[in-house]
């Protein structure tokens, strides 16, 4: 008659026992070198444990950036729309106002209050949105502003200069570029290079090598310092607009908030 077969655990028990009488029979050296070995192949599992467990970390924050940035680019995504809504309904007033006029034959002096509210609304808008070079474009709009009420250009002449002046403000939403401009910072003001990225984001670098943003806080922008790595963010950012760069993976800071927009 066959052996009876010698269930699993019982097994597992005999080769234990095996495997230490072996031990026991052989010489002090093949112990500790067993002792050694066994106790190598704890530390690499220890090792193997703590790198799976900081793998899973690295897998959970990853996940977390992706959806925190997923949030971020929908906002920013927002909020661009929001501006090219504000220029488009300008646009539209200000086309509307001028095929009413035009039908009607509404003389030159009818001209002038409607070109008045264009520049004033425009005037409001370029007050608020991202302050990349204010100063210029809103004398651009008290020049006109002058020349419609002192006569130096004929009204339909104003509103061709204002029309043309919000079809630049509209590529302004859509293009990003490195300029100098004038900030304000450190209770004065600073000539930087800064990079526009369309109308939603400012960031700029002192000619020390400091480097920060424009962040909206209540109704004005300020300029604000990066801290740690965003310094470094920033310049690799505009030192590849210097080398016309304009595609690629950057990570910068988002310091600007959702902006109220009529």
């Amino acid at each position: 008659m066959p052996a009876p077969a010698i269930p699993r655990p019982r097994a597992a028990v005999i080769l234990c026992s095996a495997l230490l009488l072996s031990g026991t029979a052989g010489s002090a050296d093949d112990q500790r070198a067993t002792g050694k070995l066994v106790n190598e192949i704890i530390e690499l599992r220890s090792q193997v444990d703590e790198l799976d467990s900081r793998l899973q970390q690295m897998k959970d924050e990853h996940k977390n950036r992706m959806s925190s940035l997923s949030r971020e680019e929908g906002q920013l995504e927002s909020d661009k729309e929001r501006q090219q809504m504000r220029l488009k309904k300008i646009q539209r007033q200000v086309e509307q106002e001028r095929e009413k006029l035009a039908e009607a034959g509404v003389g030159n002096e009818a001209l002038k209050p409607v070109i008045a509210d264009g520049i004033a609304n425009l005037r409001d808008y370029v007050r608020t949105a991202l302050p990349f070079k204010r100063s210029e474009r809103l004398n651009a709009l008290d020049e006109m502003d002058s020349q419609l009420k002192g006569g130096a250009l004929p009204p339909p002449r104003v509103a061709n200069r204002l029309w043309s002046f919000v079809a630049d403000e509209m590529r302004l939403a859509e293009e990003t570029g490195l300029y100098r401009q004038s900030i304000t910072i450190d209770g004065g003001d600073k000539l930087v290079d800064v990079a526009r990225l369309g109308m939603m984001h400012l960031y700029f670098r002192t000619d020390d090598g400091r480097a920060g943003y424009a962040v909206k806080e209540e109704d004005s922008w300020q300029y604000r310092y990066a801290e740690g790595g965003d310094q470094d963010r920033i310049k690799e950012l505009l030192s590849s607009l210097r080398k016309q760069v304009r595609t690629g993976y950057f990570e910068l800071p988002n310091p600007v908030r959702p902006m109220e927009l009529n």
